[in-house]
């Protein structure tokens, strides 16, 4: 039995979530971090490394930008 608390989630605003992908989209100098090539900020979109069910959060730290196709399961 898990004796650890559930983290509680504090959901991004659509502004904030807009301003977390426009800073990862930057930082990855507007190119897919998964297969490398061009990707307009339309195509993409954020990647969570550890996923929130896995306790990660909503941080530039813990996101990659990638293609939607790209978007690893």
């Amino acid at each position: 039995m898990n004796t650890y608390p559930k983290k509680i989630r504090i959901k991004l605003d659509k502004e904030d979530y807009h301003q977390l992908r426009m800073a990862a989209y930057k930082r990855a100098e507007f190119h897919c971090e998964v297969c490398k090539k061009w990707c307009f900020f339309e195509e993409g979109t954020i990647h969570h490394i550890k996923t929130v069910g896995a306790g990660g959060d909503d941080s530039l730290e813990n996101s990659m930008w990638c293609h939607k196709l790209c978007h690893p399961d």
